[in-house]
């Protein structure tokens, strides 16, 4: 059956689960009885054109990034679920560019009517080009299925571990053996994927721009997202979502273009977004959470899902973070401040795995590492790799530098490295590693590096003697204290 128009573009009141205190899904304010002026939003619309939003996906490359929150929150009921900061190694995967979007949703879902699929909600909008809503988690993982057959790409969610019977019907509670993790097609993102995307490259960044120190509400104004409170032209309707990508520069309040580092819109408010995960309050504690490609927790634990991003609804912007977690949503619930993208694989055949970090190295000494280069592409492939790039600090050998006809049987590569460390004391170094298909060199991953140096201690030892020429009864003191 298809979606009644009329029902679908009406005000739907939904009742929307809060979280006690958070700020992240505040009760909806007086404007709740406003109805929405459509002509203006049309009018509006006119002069901001959107541009066609489906379907477009980014790369977001392959390497680590550190996740998890940068600064001291103690005493708030999130700062212990986003930490400690960890370090998590993701293979490269494409994103939906903007979220999920009305017309977007009705395509696929209209298909997927006529060829054998049941979903408990048909989603709602404000607009064509505004995010879909009122859809569950079990409506996401079905519609992916939909448009990956649609498409003529492999679904990835099945209802058995031996992964033949594809999902489509139902409220079914997935595992992750009943996900087809290397299939082509669509799905929803790892917490992982999605907090390595949303940061855009960033290290220690509050949000998806420029933000790094300072407190949260240091680096947020009404220009960089939507929220309760931004002040844009939809913020006195009902639901006041914007179109998907608004904030690209011509927006109101004007500013400049929002997309991310990686070219990503959205990522802080408009809908906070569904992603794979069951949600543990203490994962980033425990050693899975650091396995590369992580995927969150292999039980219900909790039986709620991991929400991101923030939404219009959020009222206080400490919800969209870039590291927040929101809990308390099972997978049945649904909300008009809940959405979602998608990621996919990016088909490549290189994969990279390893960290390069070292710390308390001594200045010119001379540290030692290692990675793995495989190829997981088809059987009967062959790829020629070779490392490209390195940081211009310290001094780099690479054994190997490169490597010919990689086959999948043949496993991992290991490439061995060897760094004489900077002269600077007291330093930070960062940077990354680049190691390119050479076959096809906009194939390539990256592994992210680091290296810190201790103090100057002869700063700290030439103390000691102005300490004991200051008070010379210390020194005495000790020496017959100890027989010296």
């Amino acid at each position: 059956m298809y979606k009644n128009s009329i029902f679908k573009k009406g005000i739907v009141f939904t009742t929307i689960f809060l979280f006690i205190g958070s700020g992240i899904l505040p009760v909806v304010s007086s404007n709740i009885d406003k109805s929405i002026d459509i002509n203006f939003l049309k009018d509006f619309e006119e002069m901001n054109t959107c541009f066609d939003q489906t379907g477009e996906m980014i790369l977001i490359d392959s390497g680590s990034f550190n996740m998890g929150y940068n600064y001291d929150a103690s005493g708030t009921w999130w700062y212990p679920t986003e930490t400690p900061v960890h370090g998590v190694f993701i293979r490269a995967f494409y994103m939906d560019k903007y979220e999920v979007c009305d017309s977007q949703w009705d395509l696929v879902y209209n298909w997927a009517m006529d060829n054998g699929y049941e979903f408990d909600n048909p989603g709602e909008a404000q607009g064509t080009d505004h995010p879909v809503y009122n859809i569950n988690w079990y409506d996401c993982v079905k519609w992916c299925n939909a448009q990956s057959e649609k498409e003529g790409l492999d679904p990835v969610y099945f209802t058995d571990s031996t992964k033949t019977m594809v999902y489509r019907t139902g409220s079914i509670d997935l595992g992750i053996n009943e996900v087809n993790w290397n299939g082509n097609g669509y799905r929803l993102p790892t917490e992982a994927e999605w907090e390595k995307a949303a940061r855009g490259g960033r290290i220690a960044n509050h949000y998806p721009w420029s933000s790094k120190g300072g407190t949260y509400s240091d680096h947020i104004d009404g220009s960089k997202a939507n929220y309760d409170g931004s002040n844009d032209p939809y913020e006195s309707n009902t639901i006041p979502t914007t179109p998907v990508g608004y904030y690209d520069g011509n927006q109101t309040p004007s500013g400049i273009d929002m997309a991310n580092d990686y070219g990503l819109y959205d990522m802080a408010g408009n809908v906070i977004e569904w992603v794979w995960d069951w949600y543990d309050p203490d994962w980033y504690s425990k050693e899975e959470a650091s396995y590369d490609d992580t995927k969150g927790p292999s039980n219900q634990g909790t039986g709620w899902k991991v929400l991101r991003g923030g939404s219009w609804h959020s009222g206080q912007v400490f919800g969209l973070r870039c590291a927040l977690r929101l809990p308390q949503h099972t997978p049945s619930y649904i909300g008009p401040a809940l959405g979602f993208r998608c990621v996919k694989r990016d088909g490549s055949s290189l994969y990279v795995c390893g960290d390069l970090s070292w710390i308390k190295v001594e200045t010119g000494s001379i540290v030692t590492g290692s990675f793995t280069i495989e190829n997981v592409g088809d059987p009967d492939s062959k790829i020629n790799w070779e490392i490209t790039e390195w940081p211009t600090w310290g001094t780099w050998t690479f054994t190997p530098i490169s490597g010919d006809d990689l086959s999948p049987e043949d496993g991992p590569a290991t490439a061995q490295v060897s760094v004489v460390a900077p002269d600077e004391q007291n330093q930070e170094f960062t940077g990354e590693v680049k190691i390119v298909n050479t076959d096809n060199i906009n194939e390539y991953c990256t592994i992210h590096v680091s290296l810190a140096t201790p103090k100057n201690r002869q700063i700290i030892n030439s103390l000691f003697p102005m300490f004991f020429e200051k008070f010379p009864g210390v020194l005495y003191q000790l020496r017959t204290y100890f027989g010296l």
